[in-house]
């Protein structure tokens, strides 16, 4: 994925399968290797990317947005 942000107040990623490609964001200077397993939160207007992938083992991740909304 090419460097982006998300709308909401919250992301998210669930790295299932994911052979320790990581993600990295720009705004904090750091990346996240993304063990399998494991799950990490971030605010959502956060710069982030993740490589392309050259290897040809599955990778499984499920990124979420958390949008704030007003109450009922």
């Amino acid at each position: 994925n090419p460097p982006h942000n998300h709308a909401g107040f919250l992301s998210g990623v669930i790295y299932y399968k994911n052979h320790n490609h990581p993600t990295k964001f720009f705004d904090l200077g750091c990346e996240y290797e993304g063990k399998n397993g494991t799950m990490i939160m971030f605010p959502s207007q956060v710069l982030h990317h993740v490589e392309e992938q050259t290897s040809s083992k599955e990778r499984i991740t499920l990124a979420f947005n958390i949008i704030k909304r007003d109450a009922l």
